[in-house]
């Protein structure tokens, strides 16, 4: 099976950061599956040219796009504002690259950040695949909460933008009974 997988956050054990999505490519690929990661690229690639660079990670074709941040610590110390720039800069990136993939049976996207939603959308459109969208962490409801989310023209395009993707998802995974409860919600 081909499947497609978007995390803005792609981290291997060598990084600093979760390893969830590498462990779960990993296991994939074992299973004989071909696993694409799109992903932003956390530091330069050598020889690197262009918006997408490629290579490939214990079996996982890795395609790494030149715009928002893939270092999650480095970004939480970004302002709200910068940080909404810099998902929405990937997420139009990310949409352009995966027009360029080859089909997938299934595209798989995890959250943070809700934007990853969107290039999640765009494949599964695109290419006819039904999508699967984890959730692990409650998005736009988290920065509601917080207050790092005030403006209500942009929590009502988010909370329209979590339902879009909640909708037209094939399945929605949640990694707790509170967020469970919160997707439900």
């Amino acid at each position: 099976m081909r499947i497609l997988y978007l995390h803005q956050y792609f981290v291997t054990r060598s990084g600093v950061g979760g390893t969830r999505s590498y462990e779960f490519a990993r296991y994939l690929v074992k299973q004989g599956h071909q696993v694409t990661m799109v992903t932003a690229a956390s530091e330069p690639t050598a020889g690197a040219r262009g918006l997408i660079t490629r290579r490939e990670v214990e079996g996982i074709e890795v395609v790494q796009i030149k715009a928002g941040y893939g270092d999650y610590v480095r970004g939480t110390t970004l302002g709200y504002f910068t940080r909404i720039i810099a998902f929405l800069k990937f997420a139009f990136a990310s949409s352009l690259a995966v027009l360029r993939v080859a089909r997938p049976d299934v595209v798989f996207a995890t959250s943070p950040p809700l934007t990853i939603g969107i290039p999640a959308l765009v494949a599964s459109k695109f290419h006819g695949a039904p999508l699967v969208f984890e959730v692990r962490d409650l998005w736009p409801e988290a920065p509601i909460q917080l207050s790092a989310l005030r403006n209500r023209l942009v929590i009502a395009l988010a909370r329209w933008l979590e339902r879009t993707i909640y909708r037209n998802a094939a399945h929605v995974i949640a990694l707790s009974p509170g967020m469970r409860d919160g997707v439900v919600a």
